[in-house]
């Protein structure tokens, strides 16, 4: 049978149902029902594939993937945690999709670019509010006031300015190193301007810190360094926001706090806040199982209760405990084995966004987990690019 991206556009489908459907609505009823139903794709295909590499795993990645299954599986047992149910099926299936079918990169560029464009056509429709509207106070947007011009940010078709910022800045980065077609700077254009829409910074240091990556990080162990940094200062950030918030270790009589807030627009206050949560109410089996009871936490600058932590990596951990963490490492274990200096700069920058973005793994967008999958784990193999 040959190579079919037939699935891949029906899991993208399948989210931009789950979104609509979603408008009004606080529960995430529809992105686990529609996510099922797209992964149901992936699995038909591979049921009339006749392949070899079916279940040829490497020991190593066998025991990381038994024991992500295992764990999850466990926090759906004690918790009906659907998210991580639903999480682990997106996971397995994909890997399972890309060991059967060898697709090119050309042709998965494809699937990207095109979903892509239709996602913001959504969005800029739901955006006018003819159509698709959202519920404005639902809505994470924000009024931009530049003296000449005065405008909303635009926000994706889930109603938030974040799930489409990092989103248009993973184009730029995978059309710009990976596109070797012209159509490719139509892309970037398209993309950038949603990006300056939505005026955020993160995808704007995600680009940056990525083109640096590539100059920087030449090999395996620097790949390995790197995206371990990010959580080192992930780590360092959220301890002297807990320790010494009032000390004034980057700028005299300016408290770190302070700067630590405006650095990332308050992200170190909810972390450090939902880190005293899970060492004043996590036990043992919400450390392995992960408990969302626990991510709640006070905005005390009107924004009221929010589970979000602004933190995707963290997001994981609370819904599926530590499986998050042994995700994490079977990514950066791929990329010491299968380093490409093409290849890296994207996944650093999916790491990077991750760290102040909560989308970026979440039942909805398969995106960003469908292109880390790839190229950790595939390209190089694949060797699409010589």
């Amino acid at each position: 049978m040959r190579a079919t991206t037939l699935p891949l556009y029906i899991l993208f489908l399948s989210f931009f149902t789950s979104a609509i459907l979603s408008i009004g609505r606080e529960d995430n009823l529809y992105y686990y029902l529609f996510s099922i139903i797209g992964l149901s794709a992936i699995f038909c295909i591979m049921l009339f594939v006749k392949s070899k590499t079916f279940f040829k795993f490497n020991p190593l990645d066998s025991i990381f993937l038994i024991i992500i299954s295992l764990l999850i599986s466990l926090g759906m047992l004690f918790y009906s945690e659907p998210m991580g149910f639903v999480l682990l099926l997106l996971f397995l299936s994909l890997i399972y999709y890309f060991k059967i079918i060898k697709l090119s990169l050309e042709k998965l560029l494809k699937v990207v670019n095109i979903t892509y464009l239709i996602y913001l056509l959504l969005s800029i429709i739901s955006y006018s509010g003819l159509i698709l509207a959202q519920e404005p106070e639902t809505l994470n947007s924000f009024i931009k006031d530049y003296g000449f011009i005065s405008f909303e940010t635009l926000y994706g078709l889930e109603g938030s300015t974040a799930a489409i910022d990092s989103y248009s800045g993973l184009i730029i980065l995978l059309n710009l190193f990976l596109n070797s077609r012209w159509t490719k700077y139509l892309i970037i254009t398209i993309a950038l301007f949603a990006l300056l829409w939505t005026t955020r910074f993160t995808p704007i240091i995600m680009f940056l810190f990525s083109i640096i990556s590539y100059s920087v990080v030449r090999n395996r162990f620097a790949a390995v360094f790197a995206l371990s940094s990010i959580f080192i200062a992930f780590f360092s950030f959220s301890f002297l926001e807990i320790f010494y918030p009032n000390d004034c270790f980057f700028i005299k009589d300016i408290p770190n706090s302070v700067i630590l807030h405006i650095a990332t627009h308050g992200r170190t206050f909810i972390w450090s806040e939902q880190f005293q949560n899970i060492a004043n109410n996590f036990n043992i089996l919400d450390f392995i199982t992960g408990n969302y009871l626990h991510a709640e936490v006070l905005i005390p600058w009107g924004e009221g209760l929010t589970s979000n932590s602004h933190n995707s990596f963290f997001h994981l951990f609370f819904r599926i405990g530590i499986a998050a963490i042994f995700m994490i490492i079977f990514f950066i274990r791929k990329v010491f084995y299968n380093f490409d200096r093409r290849t890296f700069p994207i996944i650093f920058g999916i790491f990077l966004s991750a760290t102040t973005n909560g989308t970026i793994f979440y039942v909805g967008n398969p995106v960003f987990l469908l292109i880390l999958i790839y190229l950790t784990y595939f390209y190089k193999d694949y060797n699409i690019i010589k």
